[in-house]
Formats: C-alpha cells, sequence, structure tokens
C-alpha cells in the first residue's frame, strides 16, 4: 500500500514536468509564417527559372547570330587569311564557354529548387510533430 502511495506522489510529482510549453504565444503563427515563406520562395524560384531558360535560349541564338555576322565582316575585310582563322576561332571558343557557363548557372538552379522542395517537406515533418 505505501509503494501505491509512493508511486501516487512520484506520479503527480512528473505530471507537471510532462505538460509542453510553448516558448512564445505566437508559435504558431511563426510557424505557418515561415511555411508561407517557403512556399512563396518556391514560386519565385520556379519564377526565374523559367526566366533563366527563356533568356539563356534567347541569348544562344542572338550570340550564333552575332558570331556569324561578325564573321562575315571578318571574311570580308582585307586582313590576313591566319589573322582571321585566329579571330574567328578565338570568338567561337569565348562563345561556347559563355554557354557552358551558363548552362552550369542553369543547372544550379534547377538543383535549387530540388533542394528547397526538399526543405519545404522537412519544415512540414517539423510542424507535423
Amino acid at each position: 500500500m505505501n509503494t501505491m502511495k509512493h508511486n501516487d506522489d512520484l506520479l503527480k510529482e512528473l505530471m507537471p514536468l510532462s505538460k509542453v510549453k510553448i516558448p512564445l504565444d505566437n508559435f504558431e503563427d511563426r510557424v505557418m509564417g515561415h511555411i508561407k515563406m517557403i512556399e512563396a520562395k518556391k514560386v519565385d524560384i520556379h519564377k526565374k527559372k523559367l526566366y533563366s531558360i527563356i533568356f539563356f535560349l534567347g541569348c544562344l541564338v542572338f550570340g550564333f547570330i552575332l558570331i556569324q555576322w561578325f564573321t562575315n565582316i571578318i571574311i570580308a575585310s582585307s586582313i590576313d587569311n591566319g589573322f582571321k582563322q585566329q579571330i574567328r576561332l578565338s570568338s567561337q571558343i569565348i562563345y561556347v564557354a559563355l554557354i557552358v557557363l551558363f548552362s552550369n548557372r542553369i543547372f544550379a538552379l534547377i538543383k535549387a529548387k530540388r533542394f528547397l522542395a526538399g526543405t519545404h517537406k522537412i519544415s512540414q515533418a517539423q510542424t507535423s510533430l
């Protein structure tokens, strides 16, 4: 009987400790605000990705046209053939290097969107706890 009373006393001491205390009064509002902010970032990243791809393709076409125009001007000029070929080759190398660098940026943007989507799933899991 004494052990039952001791267990009851112990239970009475432990019960107040089991209450979950929310750190702030507006905790739920802050969490929901954070989720909304993440959703807004996802939409913003999607728009930026779309614009990046459109401008990348547009600049790709524009760069190709510019290189061809530049090459035609060089061919029509009275510069030495060896120097013409060097200028033509160097302009094409610069063009290809820019394509590779900007392609890398677009792939990084796509990965950022995937990362943010993963972060959002983690945030939802944390709020459900």
